[in-house]
């Protein structure tokens, strides 16, 4: 049991801090937190490859800031990681071969030839001697200087032959479009032409001649005339019969 007040002690009961150098409560150092009050210090850390935003924080759910180490870059087209499911090879990743990082969280990875300590790096080393070894790399694939990485060589798929072939295709479905083409426009004149024939025939046939109300109502006066004049005609303008005239003497 205490017998003294210098048996006191400050315990800084409430989350997100702790008992500083001084016996007063300071805050959760970043990356750290603490969640319960009767916890002496932040004993809760980031998982690797995450730390939190500042000091002072009372959970995991914290750490949600990438905080990638030198030899990695952050990958920042993923978006904000979770603290309790964090792959840390997807949001951290290894910069390829002709690159490395030395700093920590960056977002780009730099040629060996611009590090000066570039034989440090397992990534700045070639993978054959240059365009000459014809011997390091397996079939089908030729040694090939790393772009952007001058002085570092990779072993690449040598698709000299395929690119070939692709060209040949290209140009094979460019001269069947225009086939196409040619032909759809060649129907299109001959289907245009016949249907203008038609109607320009149809525009040239003569009007059929329409029978006027009145030819029927002239009919009885013309019979009369014809009768007069000797003749009479049928519908068809034949003589029909031979008309006398009656002789007024008799």
């Amino acid at each position: 049991a205490s017998t003294s007040y210098d048996d006191c002690v400050n315990t800084c009961d409430k989350p997100g801090e702790q008992l500083g150098k001084d016996e007063e409560c300071a805050p959760c150092a970043r990356g750290t937190y603490k969640e319960d009050g009767a916890q002496l210090k932040c004993d809760g850390t980031c998982p690797y490859g995450l730390t939190t935003a500042g000091d002072g924080s009372t959970s995991m759910s914290d750490c949600t800031i990438v905080n990638c180490p030198e030899r990695r870059i952050v990958n920042t087209s993923l978006p904000t990681p979770d603290p309790s499911n964090f792959n840390f090879n997807a949001y951290c990743t290894l910069c390829s071969r002709g690159f490395a990082q030395p700093a920590p969280n960056q977002t780009e990875c730099a040629p060996c030839k611009d590090i000066r300590d570039a034989a440090n790096y397992p990534s700045c080393t070639s993978e054959c001697d240059g365009p000459d070894d014809t011997t390091t790399c397996k079939d089908g694939f030729k040694c090939t200087e790393i772009m952007g990485s001058k002085g570092y060589y990779e072993c690449t798929k040598n698709d000299s032959d395929t690119g070939s072939k692709h060209t040949i295709h290209w140009w094979a479905i460019a001269i069947i479009a225009v086939g196409v083409i040619v032909v759809a426009v060649v129907i299109a004149i001959l289907i245009w032409c016949c249907y203008s024939r038609r109607v320009f025939s149809s525009l040239q046939k003569p009007a059929k001649a329409e029978r006027r109300p009145t030819d029927e109502l002239d009919q009885p006066a013309r019979r009369i005339t014809m009768m007069i004049s000797g003749t009479v005609e049928d519908a068809e303008g034949n003589d029909e019969y031979p008309t006398v005239i009656p002789n007024s003497s008799h």
